[in-house]
């Protein structure tokens, strides 16, 4: 997962390598075509994997919403260091 919040460098390249691909992932995980809009209605839910997806909000709304975070016990996400 690519995140602008949190991703500082890619593991195994120099520093100027990291920068560019980053900046083009950053970019490119803005393109419509990776969205998905959900509309609202009164008592919808939904559910997305921060491990999998990038959650980002708009605020394009004017109507109160309330959110709770759930974080389920699972396994522990595995990276390539092990």
């Amino acid at each position: 997962n690519v995140n602008a919040n949190w991703t500082e460098s890619i593991v195994g390249m120099n520093h100027d390598e990291s920068e560019m691909l980053l900046g083009f992932l950053f970019e490119h995980t803005k393109s419509p075509e990776f969205h998905v809009r959900f509309n609202w209605n009164q008592n919808d839910v939904a559910f997305w994997d921060n491990r999998a997806s990038c959650h980002y909000a708009v605020a394009d709304y004017t109507s109160r919403r309330i959110m709770k975070r759930v974080a389920l016990v699972g396994h522990k996400p595995v990276g390539p260091n092990g």
